[in-house]
Formats: C-alpha cells, sequence, structure tokens
C-alpha cells in the first residue's frame, strides 16, 4: 500500500495533512453549514420546510452516492473523486450567496441544498475507505479522537466568529452577515482542496477493493448488515428532533443570534476536550459499551428540551447551554464509536462499497424522520395535551423522538448486542 522505504514517513505525513485538511473543512462547516439552519429562519420558513429542506438532500445524497464505488472505479482515485465534490459544494456556497440577494424561494434553495448535501454524502464513503487503509487499527481510537479535537477547535473558532457576525449585523442588514459567513465557508473550501492535493494516495493497483458485491451468507457481512440496520433506525429516531432544534431556540425560546452563538461555543468547547477522552474509552473498553450508554442517555435529552420551555426565563439560556453540552458530549463519542465499529467490522474489506451502503440508508432514514418530525410540528394533538401542556408546536415532536429512540434502544439491548 505504501512504498517499503518509506511506509512510516508516508503514514505520518498523510496523517498529518489529513487533520490539516480536516481543520479547513471544519472552518467551512463552521462558519457556513451550520448556520444554514440559521439562514432558512430568517427566511421564515416554516417548521415543516425546514425539515424538509435539512432532509430531503440526504435523501438525495445517499441516492446518488451509491454511484459512488462505480466513480471510483472510473476515476481510479479516491483523490479525484474527493477533489471532485469538494469542487461541486464550493458552487454551491456561491450559489448561496447569490440567493442572498436574488431569491429566497423554498424550492430554488432546496436544489441548491440537495446538490451540496449530494456531494458531502458522496465524499462519506471514499474518505472512510482512505482513511481505514491509513489509520493503523491499533491507534485508532486515539488518532481519531485527536483529529477531532483538534479539528473541533477550529470549528468552534469559526462559529463563534460566524455568530458574531450575525449579532453584529442583526440590528441592520442581516443578510449582510450571511454574506461574509457564507464567504468564509467558501473560502475554507478551497483550503480544503489545497491540503487533499498533498494528501498521499496509495496506487489504484495497490488499493483496489476485492468483492465488490457483498456476500450476505458470510458471517461478519451479516453483522454488518444488522449493525446497517440499527444505524439507520438509530439516525431515523435523531432526525425527528435534530432539524428543528435550532428553529426551537430562535422562535420558541426567543434567543438572538449572540444566544444561540453561546450555546453552540460552550457545547462544542464540551465535545472539543472530551474527544481525546472518548478515544482512550474506545481503545480501553471497546466500542459497543460507548454504544450502549449513549443510546440510553439519548433518550432523555428531548423531554429535558420539553421543560426548558417551562423554566424562569432567567433560567432558560444557562439551561439550554447545558443541556446541548450533554448533547453535543453524548453524539461525539456515539459518532467516534459507531464509525469505529463499522471500521471492526469491515477488517479492511470492501470499505467503500460498505460505507455506501450504510450513508444510502442512513440518508433515507434522515429523510423520513425529518419528514415525520415536520409533519407533527402541523398537527394539534390533543390526545397528549391532556396529560402534558404542549404551547409549542415542536412539543409533539419531542415526545415522539423519546418514543422511537426508546424503541431503538431495546433493540440494542436485546438484538444488536448478539447481531453486531
Amino acid at each position: 500500500m505504501f512504498p517499503k522505504k518509506h511506509k512510516p514517513s508516508f503514514r505520518k505525513k498523510s496523517l498529518k495533512i489529513s487533520t490539516i485538511e480536516g481543520s479547513w473543512w471544519s472552518v467551512m462547516f463552521g462558519a457556513g453549514e451550520s448556520y444554514l439552519g440559521a439562514y432558512f429562519e430568517f427566511l421564515k420558513f416554516t417548521s415543516f420546510q425546514i425539515s424538509v429542506i435539512s432532509t430531503l438532500p440526504s435523501l438525495a445524497g445517499s441516492i446518488i452516492q451509491s454511484l459512488t464505488g462505480t466513480l471510483f472505479h472510473v476515476l481510479k482515485s479516491r483523490k479525484k473523486l474527493l477533489i471532485f465534490f469538494k469542487v461541486i459544494q464550493g458552487i454551491i456556497w456561491l450559489c448561496f450567496i447569490f440567493s442572498i440577494f436574488y431569491t429566497k424561494d423554498f424550492k430554488i434553495l432546496l436544489i441548491f441544498a440537495s446538490i451540496y448535501y449530494i456531494a458531502a454524502l458522496s465524499m462519506m464513503a471514499p474518505w472512510n475507505s482512505w482513511m481505514g487503509y491509513l489509520v493503523p487499527s491499533k491507534i485508532r481510537g486515539r488518532y481519531f479522537g485527536n483529529r477531532s479535537q483538534i479539528v473541533r477547535i477550529f470549528m468552534l473558532l469559526s462559529s463563534v466568529i460566524a455568530g458574531l457576525i450575525l449579532h453584529f449585523f442583526s440590528s441592520g442588514d442581516t443578510s449582510m452577515g450571511f454574506l461574509i459567513i457564507f464567504s468564509i465557508a467558501f473560502i475554507a473550501n478551497i483550503g480544503s482542496i489545497f491540503f487533499l492535493t498533498k494528501k498521499y494516495e496509495p496506487p489504484y493497483a495497490a488499493i483496489t477493493e476485492q468483492n465488490t458485491k457483498i456476500n450476505l451468507k458470510n458471517k461478519n457481512y451479516q453483522k454488518i448488515r444488522s449493525f446497517i440496520l440499527f444505524d439507520s433506525i438509530s439516525e431515523f429516531s435523531i432526525s425527528i428532533l435534530a432539524p428543528l432544534v435550532v428553529l426551537y431556540w430562535l422562535r420558541d425560546l426567543n434567543f438572538n443570534y449572540l444566544d444561540l452563538t453561546l450555546v453552540t461555543t460552550i457545547s462544542q468547547l464540551v465535545a472539543l476536550f472530551s474527544m481525546r477522552y472518548w478515544g482512550i474509552i474506545l481503545d480501553k473498553y471497546g466500542t459497543m459499551s460507548t454504544i450502549h450508554l449513549s443510546s440510553f442517555i439519548l433518550i432523555f435529552l428531548p423531554f429535558l428540551w420539553y421543560l426548558i420551555y417551562f423554566f424562569n426565563p432567567i433560567l432558560i439560556l444557562p439551561s439550554t447551554i447545558f443541556i446541548a453540552s450533554v448533547s453535543a458530549l453524548i453524539f461525539g463519542g456515539r459518532a467516534l464509536a459507531m464509525d469505529n465499529r463499522l471500521f471492526e467490522l469491515m477488517k479492511g474489506e470492501n470499505i467503500i462499497n460498505i460505507s455506501a451502503k450504510r450513508f444510502y440508508y442512513r440518508g433515507i432514514s434522515l429523510f423520513l424522520g425529518g419528514l415525520v418530525g415536520g409533519y407533527l410540528s402541523t398537527l394539534n394533538l390533543n390526545t397528549i395535551e391532556m396529560v402534558f401542556p404542549l404551547p409549542s408546536l415542536l412539543h409533539p415532536v419531542m415526545f415522539a423522538a423519546i418514543f422511537i429512540r426508546t424503541l431503538v434502544w431495546v433493540y440494542l439491548f436485546f438484538v444488536g448486542k448478539k447481531t453486531f
């Protein structure tokens, strides 16, 4: 895979470059992508429209990215494939900047978002495949934990700066604030592309993956199939509420952009300082223990979001910071554990095709969950209101999320631990 004379140095250099490239990507995400929800709220989209525009692109991306494996074998390079999709994302950032002044039509922005996330999802499988070859299994938890920590530092800084920019312009022309932060995202994407070109890629002949068709009779692939099923239903339970949380803060809790920045900054700090320890925990106690614990805690988070609505106004912001921080802590560890569990099951085989299947079903689940959450936010559910008051249209969505997440954890506890 690596030139024999330079194997250690090539790997070490590539892993450093990957961290730098990820830092540029995180600036794009922190300054731009993480504020798309706020942008859609600024355009006064309904909760259902925000759910659709946040999740339908994932469905489109999951369908299109299933062709990633074919494109890889055509281009014979993961690097070329990733650069191609990153260029598409750069073009879409220009389209978002264009939309600020020339169009606020929901359908047009839905098309922009769909193309953007098609590119984003299409990069996941080849990136996972590439990193699966570069990172030795014995240091995988520590490396990704350290990498995630560094990446999150830049994500945090860029998110804070973007939030402050929006707050500065909120009393005047807020659209100018979005113009600046989307421009930062565009420039950061260019930086990500530049460092990606510097990263070592093994020759195509050395990394061509065998068994392009997954043999489900193989016991290991049966475990992978069970894992993908759990991953999909888990993402469904999360996406019922996740696209609407920022909307809940801005409309129901009456947060301004400075409040939003404060919540995201502190919660990201918690996630940042926890990643190194999550990596150590994964290496010491294993991935499944972390998945079990995080899946159980996720059940209670929507109810905390529900309760916070009735708090004294003075307590709402600090309580939101606390809940958001716990959420960031748990989601960060869970994501790291889920990715590492799949690496363990794949054992370096058929990585692109398996990763593509995972993201294909995950995209479908994200869309269906968002659709259910968006639809529930339009209903007046008097049955639940007989037991719990529902002053917000998003409160029924929270109870639905609790119910589905409970079912997911029960499945994991009784079925998942035996099948994957």
